[in-house]
């Protein structure tokens, strides 16, 4: 698994987020998507964001956002809605 999950999927806090490249944010957004699928994908990370900033993380919570966005892209490039990618 990708050091980048252990970081804002358990709640651990991130000290700086911008130490995360944007290949690691799509890389994560891409494994999302295949383990949710389309629009289940969003609303994960979009929960996980949620998840992170009511326990205080902010910098979680902005990763999160990252992820959802760089969802949201690939989603439109190579998954239609409604498919799951499992």
């Amino acid at each position: 698994m990708f050091v980048l999950l252990r970081i804002p999927c358990y709640g651990e806090p991130v000290k700086d987020e911008s130490i995360i490249s944007d290949l690691d944010i799509y890389r994560c957004a891409r494994l999302v998507l295949r383990q949710h699928g389309g629009e289940d994908a969003v609303m994960f990370a979009a929960q996980r964001a949620d998840e992170m900033l009511a326990r205080g993380n902010a910098e979680g919570a902005s990763v999160w956002r990252r992820i959802t966005r760089a969802i949201g892209v690939s989603a439109q490039e190579v998954i239609p809605t409604g498919v799951v990618t499992h």
